[in-house]
């Protein structure tokens, strides 16, 4: 699998099938090719035990499907964990755990229901594909999608709904000259034609990821990085990009399971907003006093001001390093300029501001690419760089997202690399 969870390792192929629960712990491969995959596997949880993860991606045999797949049973997943769909108090549909859930366990395997027909990332384009289809599979589309939110234009706030008729104005247009367009409307003319368009577009606008349009994965509700205990991430399997949504945390039986729709994890919360925004979300991220803290040079502005010259300096440390990743010798990543970004972003914002940690992923980025490229071994100044971005990394990424979150994996492995690298020169 190709998936972030993947650091962790496949369970050896004695592991019981049929189970989504914790495998025995993988024996760690001799060949280099594969030490990355098992180099941290298994992990401690907070009491010590023993944890490996992932399982294999086969459905548990205790699970009742039926409470999972209740509003599109027609349409099952690749493999659904213990979960049920329950109402949930101010959000509508959501997920809850049908039992207790262990970390690393599968909850939904699922491809898109409409993928993405291009690379354009926009409800017109996804629509089109699907008002171009056959009227049988036209049909059966449109029916799944009427029970996506939102359900009816009604439950959109008539504060939003003029802002958001002007904002797919132009998509609403395009697609009522589509001849399956003739379909919809209940009989009401193009006015109800054009109040059905500007539901799906509010469907694809709040409910696809980056891979399409999916249908169960859309009942996870969002929560800040912080009370998340469910990643959803890529997978790609036989060719079809599909996504997986696991535990990272311990979910006892009833509590909801919530993702977070906000990625990289450490956006801080004006970033965070910004995103939510696409999904008609207010931002819950709430500012933390040892990450979020207003950059030095605005400590008397306003919180909008501050958040505005926090994304700008942030934005400029992230192309500085961009600029520095080629102007080393011979192309490669010049350490020296990428510290002189750092530094600065650091003096105005603090070591451990969340601007900080993502500055320090696209480092990583940055040293990664030129290793994989350049073929030759790395320096000590590179292999320095990647140490300190990736342990500072993992630090905030462990108190956001616990330990057994795979993109902490990622980082501690990035740790292990540049140690090995630096204890064999």
């Amino acid at each position: 699998m190709d998936d972030v969870w993947s650091i962790f390792g496949d369970p050896p192929p004695t592991s019981p099938v049929g189970t989504a629960g914790c495998a025995p712990a993988p024996a760690v491969p001799a060949t280099a090719a594969s030490s990355k995959r098992n180099a941290l596997a298994p992990f401690a949880d907070a009491n010590g035990d023993q944890v490996v993860v992932p399982p294999r991606l086969t459905a548990a045999a205790d699970v009742n499907t039926a409470d999972a797949l209740c509003v599109w049973p027609e349409h099952p997943p690749r493999v659904v964990g213990p979960i049920a769909v329950r109402q949930i108090p101010g959000s509508g549909r959501g997920f809850v755990a049908a039992r207790d859930i262990s970390p690393g366990q599968v909850l939904i395997w699922e491809q898109p229901f409409v993928p993405w027909p291009s690379a354009e990332r926009e409800p017109l384009s996804l629509l089109q594909s699907v008002l171009r289809r056959s009227a049988v599979e036209r049909r059966v589309a449109l029916a799944a999608l009427s029970r996506l939110h939102p359900m009816e234009l009604r439950s959109v706030s008539a504060f939003d709904r003029p802002r958001l008729e002007e904002e797919h104005c132009v998509c609403v247009d395009a697609l009522l000259q589509e001849p399956g367009a003739a379909d919809l409307g209940g009989g009401l003319g193009d006015e109800g034609r054009r109040a059905e368009l500007l539901r799906l577009c509010l469907v694809c606008r709040w409910n696809a990821f980056a891979s399409g349009l999916f249908l169960h994965q859309s009942i996870f509700n969002h929560a800040p990085s912080r009370r998340a205990n469910a990643d959803k991430a890529a997978l790609r399997a036989g060719g079809t990009l599909t996504s997986v949504v696991r535990a990272t945390r311990h979910i006892a039986q009833g509590q909801e399971v919530l993702i977070c729709y906000a990625q990289p994890a450490e956006l801080i919360p004006a970033a965070c907003s910004r995103h939510l925004d696409h999904f008609d979300f207010t931002s819950e991220a709430e500012r933390h006093s040892e990450w979020d803290a207003p950059p030095r040079s605005a400590s008397e502005a306003g919180a909008a001001e501050a958040d505005e010259l926090t994304l700008t300096l942030e934005a400029g440390a992230r192309e500085a390093v961009r600029r520095a990743a080629r102007a080393g010798p011979g192309g490669g990543v010049d350490e020296a300029a990428c510290a002189a970004a750092l530094r600065e972003l650091v003096r105005e914002l603090g070591e451990r501001h969340l601007a900080v940690a993502r500055v320090r992923r696209e480092l990583l980025a940055a040293i990664r690419l030129q290793l994989e490229e350049s073929g030759a071994p790395p320096s000590a100044p590179s292999l320095l760089a990647l140490l300190e971005s990736a342990l500072e990394l993992w630090r905030t990424q462990r108190a956001l997202l616990g330990p057994l979150h795979p993109n902490c994996a990622e980082s501690l492995h990035e740790v292990g690399a540049s140690i090995g690298g630096l204890l064999a020169r």
